[in-house]
């Protein structure tokens, strides 16, 4: 049997899942996600920066278990990978909350962690008029950095 593991949980990660499972519904497939979630709207993100949409909550678009239930994809959140061994197939992992270790075994390893936001050398940069965002714990901050700083279209 196939035992896929994908390192990533959000967009990528989330999307390679679903689309395994719609190829092989006998494959064993894994998840490994650093942060709280496994996806979220990032379409709805100005919706909530703009105050449209009130809770974070309503941008979570799967939890763990509802993406286990539709896809049957084991997934692990706030779960760090420490190491690959490539010729012995395995990652091994701790869980950030409980210190707990764990290997796990693959036959297909894919690697979605996205990106980070690069910053770009212009003018101005260092006046604190700029607003970037990358992770979740960033853009959740967002519109109460945005009313402070007050930002206005250029």
């Amino acid at each position: 049997m196939e035992k896929i593991v994908i390192i990533g949980g959000v967009a990528a990660g989330a999307t390679a899942a679903a689309k395994v499972r719609r190829i092989s519904a006998t494959a064993q497939i894994t998840m490994i996600e650093a942060g709280p979630d496994i996806s979220f709207a990032n379409c709805g993100l100005p919706y909530y920066i703009g105050g449209d949409i009130k809770s974070r909550s309503k941008l979570i678009l799967q939890s763990p278990e509802s993406f286990k239930e539709q896809y049957n994809v084991d997934v692990y959140t706030h779960t760090l990978v420490s190491s690959i061994n490539k010729k012995a197939h395995t990652i091994k992992t701790v869980d950030a909350r409980t210190g707990e270790h764990k290997t796990i075994e693959y036959t297909k390893l894919i690697l979605a962690q996205g990106g980070r936001p690069v910053t770009l050398p212009f003018p101005g940069q260092t006046k604190n008029m700029y607003l970037r965002y990358g992770h979740w714990k960033t853009w959740i901050k967002l519109p109460v950095i945005s009313t402070k700083r007050n930002p206005k279209m250029q």
